[in-house]
């Protein structure tokens, strides 16, 4: 075939007409007609029929002159068999029923071979296993002498060029670059794909090598895909309905060019299509049903066998003498159910007329033998193709930006929120005060005013002197985040409470000022009086924990630092009345620590983890979707290769995401970070390439983006709730913690608290356990993605 140049603006005749017949269906007379000649004999018919044509080998394997290929010399003589399928079995684990049951089939070498069969029967499912990209249950396939499969076999690879059912190419590319792709996987040249490529699209009528793909017509997608099958110029040729949505002076072109490939370059052709009268072109045409071949041959002689006008007649022939043997065979009949079924019956023996004697070199002799090829299969010695990957997936990213405006937007938009709205203290908090001491407000209903409206402490403090206590004390509550509202009564202040108009209400007796006065003068020698009339009363809406406990330490430090202003202003000893216990500089951390920086270590990993899952599920789902990887892998890409292509890609993206959330959060936010930057990097790299690892094995199982997405939020409240991000792992039921301690997230979560918080290096065993267990688990989700794929391949 490297000899075979495509001649430009070259034509031919239009496909002739099927007899009124549409493509793939049969009409009612035609039917009939075929129903009464099954009761007709036909060896007289069938004899004179081949006579007639049997005077040489007529172009093509037409039969008198009736083909509308070119005059090309025909296919005589002994040839070695390409492709040979042996008794193949093969049923899919998940669907009832077999797909092929003892199917056989051989396809001579240089020659084109049509398997015709109705959706369903199997077609697409043979073709798969001849490229290796599916295996039988039983039986045996081998291409040019070697199973697919095979080492140095090319198959999957460039021994074979393959054009699915489906377009299988990404529509975002142009043309030249699909081209240009599938032209490095099969090892080309930049330069000679840049040849093949003028030539191809000038001979296929594709209007330009610079439009992409999803902007073309239905029919010229299908030409780029046969464009891409055709491009390396391999020994075999498999072509699934590849005329599909074409005009018919190009399909006969087509033909054509098949019809040279055979003749010159000794290429082997087997293709698919529906349009039946069209495959009486090829040299050898295959009948399929429900997984069986029912007859292979010449059409010339499958015509004339059968007595038949059309290659839809032979069809239907054909598949009403397998019913009636499979209805027989159901009813214990003595019949066998083959390729050609044992007729058992006088309009089946009528039926199966012996053929007639034919000149010996009119017959094409069919050897299996390796040694006859002409051509041998296609090994690339020390091809990769991770760099033809890597370049796919970055014009993927350039012709599809919005993955990376995903990785540079969201952790933006993360880490906002999260600095503008996790830890942050709440304000204007309604209280509702009820004092009933002294009046200290402007106006009721007003607000507090400072100390506007109380003297300052006397010289000698005793119960008598000592006034407008609890105006002291409302004016050392924190009025940054409490705002006081004055009540008439404690019915109306919990009335607001109850309406949440407040989150809670004080009450200061009557006389509160005297009595609290009495408390401290007197001490333990207070009465029962002066200590009940000198407590405030609060009423809280507990309903918001935080809120409320906030409340009520807020409360409780302001009455401690009430009193100590008591004890300054009267000149006693500020030791004697607090809590006896001395809070010191803590060993980590702040004596008032922030919830932010309890979550911070958290959010760094979480984000980082799913970023990287999303991005990896999302590109992959995507090349799976359309296609390409599929397409990829049967034109020799590996399952490595294309991991590592994928891996390469992600982490950049994964750094670039992982530099905004550092930047984001310890810079604009100036969270707090005690420990080395590095180990922090670190980390966070690792926790990235875990999170791109559970993507890999995602997309492996799943084949929408609704599966993944239900698996990826599956796994994201569970890991969020256990990796101790939002509360403590030790306030965790115990099966809880024994089980989230081994979760992705929670050693690394903790490490990474560690070294935030207080400022530890790798040496700490709280620390290299982060890393030990992400580097596990990313072991995990790596092995156990390798074995899907293997397992997925061995039940496909």
């Amino acid at each position: 075939m490297d000899d075979i140049e495509l001649e430009e603006g070259r034509t031919a005749p239009t496909t002739a007409t099927s007899n009124g017949h549409s493509n793939g269906g049969y009409r009612a007379s035609t039917l009939g007609r075929i129903r009464d000649e099954l009761s007709t004999a036909l060896r007289v018919e069938a004899t004179t029929e081949l006579s007639a044509g049997a005077n040489g080998c007529t172009p093509n394997g037409g039969s008198n002159g009736t083909s509308n290929g070119p005059s090309i010399p025909p296919i005589c003589g002994t040839r070695g068999a390409a492709i040979v399928i042996k008794d193949a079995k093969k049923s899919y684990p998940l669907q009832s029923g077999i797909v092929l049951d003892g199917f056989n089939m051989t396809v001579p070498e240089g020659t084109i071979y049509s398997l015709l069969g109705a959706s369903g029967c199997g077609k697409t499912t043979v073709l798969s296993c001849v490229v290796g990209r599916r295996r039988l249950n039983a039986g045996t396939v081998r291409v040019l002498g070697l199973p697919p499969g095979t080492p140095r076999s090319g198959m999957p690879g460039p021994t074979i060029g393959y054009m699915p059912q489906e377009l299988s190419l990404y529509g975002g590319f142009t043309v030249a670059e699909t081209l240009k792709y599938f032209g490095w996987v099969a090892g080309l040249p930049s330069d000679v794909v840049r040849e093949r490529t003028t030539k191809l699209l000038s001979f296929l009528e594709i209007p330009t090598e610079d439009r992409l793909v999803r902007d073309l017509s239905g029919g010229q997608q299908r030409r780029v895909s046969l464009a891409v099958t055709l491009l390396h110029r391999p020994p075999v040729v498999i072509l699934d309905e590849p005329t599909v949505g074409v005009d018919p002076v190009l399909r006969q072109n087509i033909w054509d060019l098949l019809l040279r490939m055979t003749r010159e370059g000794n290429t082997t052709v087997v293709i698919t299509t529906h349009y039946i009268e069209e495959a009486r072109q090829a040299d050898t045409i295959g009948l399929m049903r429900q997984g069986i071949l029912l007859a292979e041959d010449r059409p010339d002689r499958l015509l004339a066998r059968y007595a038949c006008q059309t290659m839809e007649e032979v069809f239907l022939k054909l598949s009403l003498r397998q019913q009636r043997a499979l209805v027989q065979a159901q009813a214990a009949a003595p019949v066998t159910v083959g390729a050609l079924p044992v007729p058992d019956s006088p309009d089946a023996a009528r039926e199966d007329a012996p053929e007639p004697v034919v000149d010996s070199k009119d017959v094409l002799t069919v050897v299996d033998d390796p040694s006859l090829l002409q051509c041998k299969p296609v090994y690339l010695q020390n091809q990769n193709n991770t760099w033809a990957c890597l370049w796919k997936n970055f014009t993927y990213m350039k012709r599809n930006p919005v993955p990376v405006i995903f990785v540079i937007i969201l952790p933006i938009i993360q880490c906002g929120l999260f600095g503008m709205t996790v830890g942050r203290d709440p304000d204007d908090l309604r209280l509702a005060v009820v004092n009933d001491d002294v009046q200290c407000f402007p106006a009721m209903g007003g607000a507090v005013e400072g100390s506007v409206g109380f003297p300052g402490y006397p010289a000698n403090c005793t119960t008598k002197t000592l006034r407008h206590l609890s105006c002291r004390m409302l004016d050392l509550i924190d009025d940054d985040r409490i705002s006081i509202e004055q009540f008439s009564s404690v019915p109306l202040a919990l009335e607001a409470v109850r309406a949440g108009k407040a989150w809670g209400a004080l009450h200061f007796p009557a006389n509160y000022s005297r009595f609290l006065a009495a408390r401290h003068v007197w001490g333990r020698y207070a009465s029962d009086k002066a200590l009940n009339h000198s407590e405030i009363s609060v009423w809280m809406d507990m309903s918001n924990q935080y809120i409320g406990h906030m409340l009520q330490a807020s409360l409780s430090l302001s009455v401690l630092r009430f009193t100590r202003d008591i004890q300054e202003g009267c000149h006693w000893n500020t030791r004697a009345t607090p809590i006896p216990v001395s809070i010191m500089e803590p060993v980590y951390g702040q004596l008032e620590p922030s919830f932010q920086d309890f979550c911070l270590p958290g959010m760094i990993v979480t984000t980082v983890f799913f970023m990287a899952l999303l991005v990896t599920v999302g590109s992959i789902l995507e090349e799976k979707r359309d296609g390409l990887m599929a397409r990829s892998l049967s034109a020799g890409v590996t399952v490595h290769e294309v991991l590592a292509s994928h891996v390469i890609v992600q982490m950049i993206l994964m750094v670039i995401s992982m530099i905004i959330v550092l930047v984001m959060l310890l810079c604009v936010f100036q969270l707090t970070n005690q420990g080395p930057l590095f180990w922090v990097i670190a980390l966070c790299f690792l926790q990235g390439l875990c999170g791109m690892s559970l993507g890999f094995f995602i997309s492996c199982l799943c084949d929408s983006d609704m599966a993944a997405t239900y698996m990826g939020v599956g796994a994201f409240f569970p890991l969020i709730f256990l990796s101790g991000m939002l509360w403590p792992v030790e306030g965790m039921h115990v099966l809880l913690r024994s089980v989230g301690w081994a979760l992705p997230l929670t050693l690394a979560t903790s490490s990474l608290r560690s070294i935030m918080g207080r400022g530890w290096s790798i040496a700490q065993p709280a620390v290299y356990l982060g890393f030990v267990s992400t580097a596990v688990w990313i072991g995990i989700f790596m092995c156990i993605t390798l074995i899907t794929i293997r397992v997925q391949k061995r039940i496909s």
